[in-house]
């Protein structure tokens, strides 16, 4: 099965918009969001994040906030990365 490909748009450095490939939310805060892509993990990096819209089924996302930087990983284990939503909540 081919990657599905992905483009990621920021506008006006506050919207951030994934259209395609967005398999998986595995943590997310106020302050970091950790994805998995088709292509690896995405950490998004900002202040007052929060997901707008989110739609696996075409592996589309929509996050606000004020973004500071975006990276790719290839690291497929998440072990270690972010705290999981189960552990936010028993918190």
């Amino acid at each position: 099965m081919a990657e599905q490909g992905h483009q990621v748009i920021i506008e006006t450095r506050n919207n951030l918009r994934i259209r395609g490939g967005v398999k998986h939310v595995h943590s997310f805060d106020s302050d970091r969001i950790i994805l998995e892509t088709s292509h690896g993990f995405m950490d998004i990096y900002g202040d007052d994040l929060y997901i707008e819209e989110l739609n696996l089924e075409d592996g589309s996302l929509v996050v606000v906030g004020d973004f500071s930087a975006l990276k790719y990983s290839q690291d497929k284990s998440f072990k270690g990365k972010g705290k999981s939503v189960l552990s936010r909540i028993l918190k």
